[in-house]
Order: structure tokens, then sequence, then C-alpha cells
């Protein structure tokens, strides 16, 4: 797998927020000497924008080109995207050349507002748990790809209507447990299914409504896998319908 085929985005929430991720995958273990993580926040001129503007835009994208010449020393592991807000995260070895590359920048941007800070992490901690993606985060861009196929197919998306999740677990009793949290958590249940084939056997299709709108498919498969995860269980698929736009439904 190539450098550039090891980034990986997908959209996940902050503090309630809708935001875009965006991470370099390809780190299995901490590269030595890269032990301090340097984080550079980039927002609007005005504090009480709701919204990068358009010229704000433009200008965040010429400070990254900046940002990336400046640490070019650094590892660039990833960055969040929120409507008034650009976070982009960094490993340095050598911190105080960093910083002061950072700072440097910070003084001289009149456009945005940058701030920056460092954080001692020989475990790369923020790189695993905040940016690469868990099961849960990785099944967003699954459902992107299924929903792009639904709707290439006719499907009107908007309209509400069953999905079935197809969850897996080892055993038998992992599934009965999952079943009961299952249920309480909003999902109508299904008749299990034995298939000796899988790596998780143990097959109970869970129901629930909804449009096919990404952040309600997102939101459903999450719950899903969250309330599995306890259990030894995973999220193997989801299905639903297609309901064509011309549809008495749509």
């Amino acid at each position: 797998m190539g450098k550039q085929d090891a980034w990986f985005g997908y959209d996940w929430e902050v503090h309630g927020e809708s935001a875009r991720f965006l991470v370099d995958t390809s780190y299995q273990e901490p590269p030595a000497g890269y032990e301090t993580l340097l984080y550079i926040a980039a927002a609007p001129a005005d504090p009480e924008a709701a919204a990068f503007s358009p010229r704000e835009e433009r200008r965040l994208r010429a400070v990254e080109r900046k940002l990336l010449r400046a640490l070019r020393g650094a590892l660039y592991v990833g960055d969040i995207d929120m409507a008034a807000l650009r976070q982009y995260y960094f490993y340095v070895s050598g911190a105080e050349a960093a910083v002061a590359a950072a700072e440097t920048l910070e003084a001289k941007e009149k456009a945005l507002r940058l701030t920056s800070g460092t954080a001692e992490e020989p475990d790369w901690l923020t790189y695993h748990a905040l940016l690469m993606p868990d099961a849960a985060k990785y099944q967003t861009e699954l459902n992107r790809d299924a929903i792009a196929k639904l709707k290439k197919h006719g499907d009107g998306l908007s309209t509400v209507r069953r999905l079935t999740f197809f969850v897996g677990f080892p055993t038998e009793q992992t599934r009965l447990m999952f079943q009961e949290k299952a249920r309480f958590a909003g999902f109508a249940i299904g008749n299990p299914q034995f298939k000796p084939e899988l790596e998780l056997p143990h097959v109970l299709p869970v129901f629930a409504l909804s449009s096919l709108e990404k952040p309600a498919v997102d939101k459903l498969t999450t719950n899903a896998i969250r309330v599995a995860e306890p259990f030894g269980g995973a999220l193997l698929r989801w299905s639903t319908p297609v309901v064509p736009r011309r549809s008495p439904l749509a």
C-alpha cells in the first residue's frame, strides 16, 4: 500500500458538532524519537463566527502549505475539520524547533487565528484514541459507499424504511446477552441464525426505521456496534430495500 493510500477520511462528531477526520493510518507503532505531539488549531478571525468565510477557506489552504513546509521534519498524522475550526496533528523530534516554527507562523498570520500546543506522548495516545478509526468510525465510510450504490439504483434516500443490521457473535450466550441490550437500545429483534462458516457464527438480525440520510445511518450503525462490542460481537453488514424516488412512499 502506498503512502497516499494510507490516508483515510471519515465523518464523526466532536462535542456534538459534525467533523471530518483525516488520518494517516500507516503507523503501526510510534517511530523512535517522535514522542511529542504538536497540535495547531486554525479558526476564523472573528471569535463569534459560526464558520470560515470563503476568503478564510482560501487562506486556510495557504496556511496549510506553509505549515507543512515549516514542519518538514515532523510527522503529519492527521487533522480534524469543523465549520469554524481546523486542527492539525504532528509528532515531532526536537520539540523546541518545531514549537518555534509554529509560533512564528502564529505571529505572522493575520487573516486567521492560529494557536498551538504540545504534549508528551511516547505512546501516541491522540493518534490511536482520537484520530485512528475504530470499527464504528470505519463503518461510516462503508455507509457512504452503500448509500451511494442505493442512490445509483434509484433510491429516494429520504424515505423512512426498515433497515436490517446483521450482528455476529462468538457464542449463543453472547448473542442472547446482546439481544436484551439491543432491545433497550431501540432495535427490534429478528430470528437468530447460525452460520458455521463465519468467524462470528451466531448472527442476530436487528431492525430500525430510518431514512438513508447518512447521519441517520451512521448513528444506527454506531449504536449497533457499541452495544455489540462488550459481548465480542461485530456488525457484519446492513441491508434495506430500495425505495424508488417515484414510489408512493417517497
